[in-house]
């Protein structure tokens, strides 16, 4: 009978430990575990690791709504969880939404509301609800003025009156004239703020215009005729928000590159409005360097001079794949020493001249 004990005793220990060994093979992590969103903003939750498709709710969809891709969007001011399942594996995230999207609007101007006050004739009456936050006045970029920066000499859009959250501006047309809107930061131009890809323009009212992407896949429109054009515009580009403070800092880039057949580099970049020739500074050690005052967000690139006039862009050859690369734009973040060295390895720089 002790016998007996003893051995029922052993076969329960073993359950035991065989048990507590099993795995459970369903895994969720996410990379974080809090977040804020505004009113009509959305950010996406990056996942660290899952072991298979993932299942994303709401506790409260009338706060925040999540998509089967993990994007959360602010629906209304408070607080909801946002909950990610993988089998019987599931993790959290608390959401808080707060005030500062602009909400949706509850009427929507008409072609005949910009007539009457508006010359629909000999302009381009561009009228826009933006989704992203507004604390600044907006400027209209185009070729109207050859797209020149200066904002004293730019279009500002105003306040459409009776409709909440519309803004609107007279352009002059042109045949071929292209126009689009820019928040300013703290009263100054940044092309950071322009509206963003193609994709964040719906199409509302009026005679459509072209949307097309530009230099840095950012939108271009086109009016083929002169008239109004109603769009709603999603975010701007990059998803930048020009009503956060801006950080400034002096920095100083510093490059390494060989001899490219007399072609000196030079810096061009948000800090000279992409437009102006910098030439850099020769060192003893045959490095070339530049010191700037400009905000993190911002970005610079790399560009060929020839007696000192902007003539064509630094590229990057690879020797390995035998063809050549545009240099990319840099953008500046904390970091104020910027290094650069080409003068060894397998990328070379030189003049896109020199490409036979």
């Amino acid at each position: 009978m002790k016998l007996n004990k003893v051995l029922m005793l052993t076969l329960c220990i073993g359950a035991l430990v065989f048990t507590s060994c099993k795995k459970d093979t369903d895994v969720i992590q996410l990379k974080v575990s809090e977040m804020e969103i505004s009113v009509m903003g959305h950010q996406k939750i990056e996942v660290a690791k899952a072991s298979g498709p993932i299942v994303w709710s709401s506790q409260d969809i009338l706060i925040a709504s999540v998509d089967e891709e993990g994007d959360v969007f602010g629906v209304s001011e408070g607080t909801t969880v946002i909950t990610a399942t993988v089998g019987k594996a599931s993790a959290n995230v608390q959401v808080t939404v707060k005030a500062g999207g602009v909400t949706p609007p509850s009427e929507t101007p008409t072609v005949g509301d910009l007539m009457n006050d508006y010359d629909v004739e000999n302009n381009v009456v561009l009228c826009v609800y933006f989704e992203s936050e507004i604390c600044d006045d907006i400027v209209i970029a185009g070729s109207y003025n050859e797209w020149s920066t200066e904002v004293e000499g730019m279009i500002h859009m105003e306040e459409l009156e009776g409709f909440e959250g519309w803004y609107v501006a007279e352009i002059p047309y042109v045949e071929g004239v292209q126009a689009k809107p820019v928040q300013l930061q703290d009263g100054a131009f940044s092309w950071d703020f322009q509206t963003g890809d193609p994709a964040s323009w719906e199409y509302v009212a009026g005679d459509e215009a072209t949307i097309e992407n530009g230099y840095d896949g950012e939108a271009n429109v086109g009016y083929p005729t002169a008239g109004a054009y109603i769009y709603i515009s999603h975010y701007f580009k990059n998803h930048k928000s020009p009503c956060v403070e801006a950080v400034y800092h002096d920095y100083t880039v510093i490059l390494k590159a060989p001899d490219c057949g007399g072609f000196e580099p030079g810096l061009i970049g948000d800090f000279n409005g992409w437009g102006a020739s910098q030439e850099m500074n020769l060192g003893v050690d045959g490095s070339y360097s530049y010191t700037f005052n400009d905000c993190e967000g911002h970005a610079f690139k790399f560009r060929a001079l020839d007696d000192t006039d902007w003539s064509n862009q630094i590229q990057l050859y690879n020797d390995t794949a035998d063809s050549w690369y545009d240099n990319p734009n840099i953008t500046l973040d904390a970091t104020t020493t910027i290094s650069l060295d080409y003068s060894e390895g397998r990328y070379t720089l030189c003049a896109a001249d020199s490409i036979e």
